[in-house]
């Protein structure tokens, strides 16, 4: 007799706990294939907010940067594009993955402008920044233009050969009404630039160069908290730093046109150079976030978190992704325990259920086994039977409860929901197997009386 044959025989006259059994694979399967989508269905949202609403620009989004001369070949920022590209190219799989999109900006050493009143002294940097249509709008006068000319102005005073008329190239450059207003800009000015010394660009001895900066626009920053400048106020406002009591000195930032960037292959001097990548919260996986954090802090490990001075290989990295990535894990980590633990009691009760069911079909055919063993049927035989009663009574349960749980669950694939279905299935067709050992090995003079 086939154990298929013995299992239709038993189906015949036990059809209600064969029913009652697939019914509860079918519960707990469904349960168990729900759980894992449930909690992806809170825990991707709950990443998301962490990186979007409780981060700030800064810490979501990554700057690099790099202190030394990219030379333009005549090309403008082409070569500063492609040196984006390489760092970019550079970048950990798992965190370019998160990444929609960047910008770069190049920034020359500060200069001083001589013609200041003593208590409001005035500073600027020439920025050569792109695509900043939508950031920013024009209030007065026009956007600057690439052409570069050529004057003289006067050169640095107080230091050796300094003072005299020096060769300067006039760049046009906007600035924004706050600046304008601190600088006492308007649009048609000249600003004559020396080298500050107190930047380590330049150095205590100075630069024996001179600019021009003539104001071409008076701009407004559309937004200047949006993430577009990570943080960055720059060219929305100057810094003021008070010194003493009546002293206020003005840090400012001309944007200048990257057309103009290949003038500057004549000065050759080290520039600080900014690569922006912004991080979209919704390409964030939190079924992935594990490779996340490894990946980031490989990169807080390969990377400088300041640079002292130029270098051509030196590549810095400020970001506050890791720690908010970091904080999360471990937030989940512990929900995920506790989660656990909170499941032990009704996964008890379950199998306990599915045990019990198993134990009493058994019981009630305990003499039809033993009548079976006693005609010639093998113990294998009758374990046989019974895992292929586990296998028709739960396979397809399981696997009805898995694709219920898919389609009812809108949460992040993940194979842990068949995976949880499958042991369900396993476990109950073991439990199934197990319980007619005590008949199936026994000799069978222990059932010679029955």
């Amino acid at each position: 007799m086939t154990p298929i044959r013995l299992f239709v025989t038993r189906l015949r006259r036990d059809q209600l706990p064969a029913l009652l059994l697939a019914f509860l694979v079918f519960a707990t399967a469904l349960l168990a294939a729900m759980a894992p989508r449930l909690f992806n269905n809170v825990a991707d949202p709950g990443l998301r907010y962490q990186i979007a609403d409780v981060a700030n620009v800064t810490q979501r989004n990554l700057q690099m940067g790099r202190i030394t001369f990219i030379p333009s070949d005549g090309q403008g920022m082409a070569a500063v594009a492609a040196t984006e590209n390489e760092i970019e190219a550079g970048i950990p799989p798992s965190v370019r993955s998160i990444i929609s999109g960047g910008s770069f900006l190049a920034e020359t050493f500060t200069w001083r402008v001589p013609d200041r009143p003593v208590e409001r002294p005035g500073f600027l940097n020439l920025r050569f920044q792109g695509d900043l249509d939508e950031q920013i709008r024009l209030v007065d006068g026009r956007m600057p233009s690439g052409e570069v000319g050529q004057t003289t102005a006067p050169g640095p005073t107080g230091q050796i050969g300094g003072g005299g008329d020096l060769p300067a190239m006039v760049f046009e450059v906007a600035l924004s009404t706050t600046t304008a207003e601190d600088l006492d800009a308007s649009v048609g000015d000249r600003l004559e630039l020396v080298p500050d010394p107190d930047d380590p660009l330049v150095g205590q001895f100075g630069l024996q160069q001179a600019a021009v900066a003539e104001v071409a626009g008076i701009y407004e920053v559309v937004d200047p908290n949006a993430d577009y400048w990570v943080g960055d106020y720059a060219l929305d406002r100057p810094t003021r730093v008070p010194v003493g009591i009546n002293v206020v000195l003005i840090y400012a930032t001309a944007l200048a046109s990257p057309d103009a960037y290949a003038a500057l292959d004549a000065l050759h001097e080290p520039m600080r150079y900014t690569f922006r990548y912004y991080v979209d919260p919704d390409r964030i996986d939190a079924g992935k976030l594990d490779q996340l954090v490894v990946d980031l802090q490989q990169m807080e490990a390969s990377y400088a978190s300041f640079a002292s001075g130029p270098s051509d290989s030196l590549t810095t990295l400020q970001t506050g992704l890791l720690d908010l990535t970091e904080q999360y894990l471990a937030e989940r980590r512990t929900s995920e325990a506790v989660l656990t633990t909170a499941a032990i009691g009704p996964t008890a009760v379950a199998i306990a259920a599915i045990a019990m069911v198993a134990l009493l079909a058994v019981q009630r055919r305990r003499g039809a086994l033993i009548l079976l063993r006693g005609r010639g049927g093998s113990g294998w035989q009758l374990i046989g039977s019974h895992l292929v009663e586990g296998l028709l009574l739960t396979v397809a349960p399981a696997a009805l409860a898995a694709l219920i749980a898919v389609a009812a669950v809108d949460g992040r694939a993940t194979p842990i929901t068949p995976l949880a279905a499958g042991l369900v299935a396993l476990g109950t067709i073991l439990v199934l197997a197990a319980t007619p050992l005590p008949i199936a090995l026994a000799p069978l003079r222990r059932f010679a009386r029955e």
